[in-house]
């Protein structure tokens, strides 16, 4: 990855299978008027971009843009077919529009078109490959099916969409592995949760005990995707032997104070319904946020399903959420707590039931939430869950002073370290 400046900042980057590919970028300052699109609105200052590929396909593009105003802004882009708006664009801090689109004659256009002041832009491309028969759900057993005793899309028979179930305790009813200590985690339900589905096939295991990623499994470098204090960078993603660590520590690149590790299977692998089973532990240190979550292709513009955050100044404290999404604009949003019953520094399965109509988060074994989309339907919100295949993520994030969780203390040591030994999918 090769940073440019001229008159703006411009970074290109293009990764493949997880190595990196020639890629060159070249920013020229236009008239405002130059190759303006008629969606465009009027506008004193644009941006042209040309990113060169070495050959054609279909690529995930993200375009992190930073405005150079001194007030809310907003900017229009064109990324090849594909127009986006960023809105409200706050002095200082960055935002991120992703697409993905076909490439093809070795060349991407990029236009931004800005209502106050130049933007800098940073560019990613990843390619992604065809799909592999492997990543579609199963097409048998309950993955389509309601689970017995109840609709797939109930909501529990509380009638509360939050209720949580103290970690630990004993349900009126459980899901039931196959038989054999080699089925899926069995996972317990308290009293008034909805039946959740079984899905006794062991998909994906993704092993982080070698020498190296797992196949599909590539680390974030040189990208900040939206956070205000940490630059993902891949000399912050390291193999023990026995797990994958994601490092936090105190390092300004890109005008970001901190760098940490982030690990994804963007490009590798995605799949629709399932278990899913992150087995990771966490270090302690306010300011600390982790993330095990997944995402539609086409985000920000779809879902987002965190399995587990945790704010590491609280170490037993788990959330899991739900998110939908219009470009940057959070349509809704759905978080529940569960209760770790010894803290997060030591080794935990994070658990999420992707069926349809519902999702059903669990830690242990012990299931702590569940949300529905006739939940989410009877609040007037989308259900964008049951819409296309998902891919995982996992990271270590050091948190700004104006995002959740607040920034590190006097107290907080890093670096520091997440470490992450296993992520199962059952179907």
């Amino acid at each position: 990855m090769l940073p440019r400046r001229a008159t703006l900042e411009v970074l290109g980057a293009l990764l493949l299978a997880g190595a990196a590919l020639p890629v060159g970028a070249a920013a020229l300052m236009s008239p405002a008027s130059s190759g303006r699109s008629a969606k465009a609105p009027p506008a004193q200052a644009s941006v042209l971009l040309h990113e060169h590929v070495s050959s054609s396909g279909v690529f995930d593009v993200w375009v992190r843009i930073e405005s150079a105003a001194t007030s809310k802004s907003v900017v229009d882009l064109e990324i090849g077919s594909h127009t986006r708006r960023a809105a409200n664009l706050v002095p200082g801090r960055r935002t991120v529009v992703r697409v993905r689109l076909p490439i093809h004659g070795h060349s991407l256009t990029i236009r931004a078109f800005a209502g106050r002041a130049t933007p800098a832009l940073h560019v990613t491309l990843l390619r992604v490959p065809p799909a592999k028969p492997r990543t579609r759900a199963s097409s048998g057993g309950s993955a389509g099916s309601s689970p017995s005793g109840g609709s797939s899309g109930s909501p529990p028979s509380t009638g509360s969409t939050g209720s949580s179930g103290a970690a630990g305790s004993t349900g009126s009813s459980s899901s039931s592995s196959p038989s054999g200590s080699s089925g899926p985690p069995t996972i317990t339900l308290p009293a008034g949760f909805a039946a959740v589905a079984v899905y006794p096939t062991l998909a994906e295991d993704f092993e982080f005990t070698g020498a190296s990623l797992p196949s599909d499994w590539a680390a974030g470098n040189d990208f900040n995707w939206g956070y205000a204090a940490t630059e993902w960078m891949g000399s912050q993603v390291s193999m023990t032997g026995s797990s994958a660590s994601l490092t936090a520590i105190r390092q300004t690149t890109n005008g970001f104070p901190y760098e940490s590790g982030w690990l994804s299977t963007s490009g590798g692998y995605s799949f629709q319904y399932g278990m899913v089973d992150y087995r990771a532990k966490m270090p302690a240190g306010q300011g600390l946020w982790s993330g095990l979550w997944m995402i539609n292709p086409g985000y920000p513009t779809t879902g987002e399903i965190d399995i587990a955050e945790q704010l590491l100044g609280n170490l037993r404290t788990v959330y899991g959420s739900a998110h939908a999404w219009n470009g940057n604009t959070q349509l809704w949003g759905e978080t529940q707590t569960g209760t770790l019953t010894s803290d997060a520094t030591g080794w935990h399965d994070y658990q999420l039931i992707w069926q349809p109509g519902l999702l059903t988060w669990a830690i242990d074994g012990v299931a702590y939430a569940q949300y529905s989309k006739a939940q989410a339907t009877a609040a007037g919100q989308t259900w964008p869950f049951d819409t296309e295949p998902m891919y995982l993520i996992a990271d270590l994030a050091v948190a700004g002073p104006n995002e959740w969780g607040g920034p590190p203390n006097a107290a907080t040591v890093l670096p520091a370290s997440m470490q992450l030994q296993y992520v199962k999918i059952w179907q």
